[in-house]
Parts: C-alpha cells; sequence; structure tokens
C-alpha cells in the first residue's frame, strides 16, 4: 500500500499551507486522542495512544503494575477498544514512510484545531478569552506521542522525528521504554524524548540516558526531582500539560528530569 501524501509546503509559522492526503484517511483507522491532561482545550485531539502492554515492546513487571491506562480502560470500554484499532494500524506498518503517512495527518489536523481555536478566541476578545490566548500563545502547538502504548519499532520512531522535523512550530514530546530506538532522534530542538525509568530497567536507563544527554522520566522513584503536579494534587488533571508546560520547555538549553507518582 502506497503512501499518496504529497510534499507539502510550510508558511511562515512552519505550519501546514497545503492539505496532507494518506492512505490513513482512507484505509486505515489510526485516531488521535483529545486525553483530559494533554489536551490544549476541550475536544482538542493533540496526542496518540493504542494498547498498552501488547503494545509497549520495552515493558517492565513495575510498570505494568501500576499502568496508569488500566483504570479509563476498565471504566470505558469504548477507549479500550479504539486503542486496540489503533495498535493494529500501526502494526500493519511496516516502514518509515507507512508510519509517518499514518500519523502525521493526525499532526496537521491537531494544528489546525489550535490554529482555529485560538482564531475564535481572539475574536471574542473577552477576559477570560485573553488569559486563554496568553496561555495557548506562550505554549504554542503541542503534541504528545502516545498517552497509551509506546514506540514499536525503530521505522516508528524515525516516523515521528521527520514528523518533528518537517512541523517545527509544533512542540512535541514523548516517554520511552523502547530504549533501543532512541538514536533514531536527532536532537530535534522541537520534541522533548524522556527514558521512561523504574526499578527493573533503571540499570539500562541510567547510563543510557547520561550517554545521549537524555532525560528521565521516574515512575515513583524515590528521587529528588520535579514532581509532575498532576499526579501529587498541586494541579489539576484537566488540561494539565498546557497549564504546566514543564516536560516540553527547556531550561538552559536542556530538558530535565520528572518523577511521575504512581497514580
Amino acid at each position: 500500500m502506497k503512501c499518496q501524501a504529497r510534499d507539502s509546503k510550510l508558511n511562515e509559522k512552519g505550519r501546514e499551507r497545503t492539505p496532507f492526503t494518506a492512505f490513513q484517511k482512507k484505509d486505515k483507522k489510526m485516531q488521535a486522542s483529545s486525553a483530559s491532561k494533554v489536551a490544549q482545550f476541550k475536544g482538542h485531539k493533540n496526542s496518540t495512544g493504542h494498547t498498552h502492554g501488547e503494545g509497549c515492546v520495552g515493558k517492565t513487571e513495575s510498570c505494568m503494575a501500576a499502568c496508569y491506562v488500566e483504570r479509563p480502560v476498565k471504566q470505558y470500554p469504548a477507549t479500550g477498544v479504539a486503542l486496540q484499532r489503533n495498535l493494529q494500524s500501526l502494526k500493519d506498518c511496516q516502514t518509515a514512510s507507512e508510519f509517518y503517512c499514518l500519523l502525521k495527518p493526525l499532526v496537521v489536523a491537531s494544528d489546525s484545531q489550535y490554529a482555529n481555536y485560538l482564531a475564535k478566541l481572539r475574536k471574542a476578545a473577552d477576559a477570560p478569552s485573553k488569559k486563554e490566548i496568553k496561555i495557548l500563545e506562550k505554549r504554542g502547538h503541542i503534541f504528545r506521542w502516545n498517552w497509551s502504548g509506546d514506540i514499536l519499532t525503530m521505522a516508528h520512531a524515525e516516523a515521528i522525528n521527520r514528523i518533528a522535523e518537517e512541523m517545527p512550530s509544533t512542540t512535541f514530546w514523548l516517554y520511552t521504554r523502547t530504549w533501543w530506538i532512541v538514536g533514531a532522534f536527532k536532537q530535534n530542538k522541537n520534541i522533548a524524548v524522556y527514558l521512561s525509568v523504574d526499578e527493573d530497567n533503571e540499570h539500562i536507563m541510567r547510563p543510557l540516558a547520561e550517554r545521549m544527554n537524555l532525560p528521565l522520566a521516574f515512575m515513583g522513584m524515590d528521587e529528588e526531582t520535579f514532581v509532575c503536579p498532576a499526579t501529587n494534587g498541586k494541579l489539576a488533571a484537566k488540561l494539565a500539560c498546557v497549564k504546566c508546560g514543564y516536560c516540553y520547555t527547556k531550561r538552559n538549553g536542556t530538558y530535565r528530569d520528572v518523577l511521575f507518582q504512581i497514580h
């Protein structure tokens, strides 16, 4: 199956100017997610997710025992169905080009959502809108890969890296236990790649992070570092990522370690 995507041109802000057409729209069923914590506003589809466990090739006993995806999947069976469908769409991809054609339309659509919503707020011009405009403009368009599941293959990672290169006005971030694929990421300024650490894999992740100059995302460990405020009760989960900004914002030119309390 060939990708029918044509090369698109970017406007002065790095956004797509021409429509992006791909086999994903017609023959695939991959869908982006509007995760309440990650979305920049209600209904914003700025993340991807697929089945956890089966879709986490670098999983450990520790992460599976504490996986936060279990709760929404059990509470909302339709979520589990959608995640499984997305996983199958990813498994059907073999090459980086196929992953690219499957995934890029999701990011383009999310960016358009962001731009349209921002334009609507500017037109309203009331006090609440001005406050929201300020935070949205400060963050820019943000997109998280894999709120559930993880990178499956090197080709998957290469596609994500290519999308980041082609969409410089979007800031991407991800957490991964698929440690052997991090070489696919070329230290693009607009993508934060975290190595997910727990007691089972820290012997691999800590030295790799030091060697590759990558930040660590600790899961329920005793570390003296910044704690995600959406996991310790200091920030409500809804729209937490756009309010916080820690994981995808550099300080002194680097991304910093973060600790996620088990939630």
